[in-house]
């Protein structure tokens, strides 16, 4: 997912839900991603916030709101703390909402503590369901450990949509 495009304007297809005023104060807690921050408005936590990579002096973020095609625009006056610049050989960056092949769209559950079959849970899905572990990256059609609302058993799954 790339909320802001090269010239440093939302990108086509996201819709501004909001407008606030606010300072990022952290790295974002939501995904991994280099260029995104947690930032606050007034009592409002908006994680993930994501800075422009056009011009790394911008004093603007696009948060992601209801899903992440929706994003509040957030003025950030004092700037965003540190390298707002994508790293190069930085970690490997996980989804932030997932969508499967059943239709669920699940995102990501920081501090999830349960594990299925050994594996963390990771995310929560819209159906009740939960997906446990990391994508599978290492085929072509990428698939999660699905557990389906109350089942106590997971299965492998194909994602169909990654927004990271």
């Amino acid at each position: 997912m790339s909320p802001w495009s090269l010239d440093g304007t939302p990108a086509n297809g996201i819709t501004i839900t909001d407008r606030a005023s606010g300072s990022c104060f952290g790295t974002v807690e939501s995904t991994m991603r280099t260029d995104a921050w947690r930032c606050t408005a007034g009592d409002w936590i908006l994680d993930p916030s994501f800075s422009p990579d056009s011009n790394p002096q911008d004093t603007s973020a696009l948060c992601m709101d209801a899903d992440p095609n929706h994003m509040v625009e957030l003025s950030v006056p004092q700037g965003f703390p540190g390298n707002n610049d994508h790293m190069p050989g930085g970690p490997d960056i996980e989804p932030i909402t997932i969508v499967l092949a059943n239709g669920a769209r699940c995102s990501f559950a920081g501090g999830g503590t349960t594990t299925l079959a050994g594996q963390r849970l990771n995310y929560g899905c819209d159906n009740g369901g939960s997906l446990y572990g990391n994508a599978n990256k290492t085929v072509a059609l990428w698939t999660i450990s699905y557990s389906a609302p109350n089942s106590g058993a997971s299965v492998s799954t194909p994602i169909t949509t990654v927004y990271q």
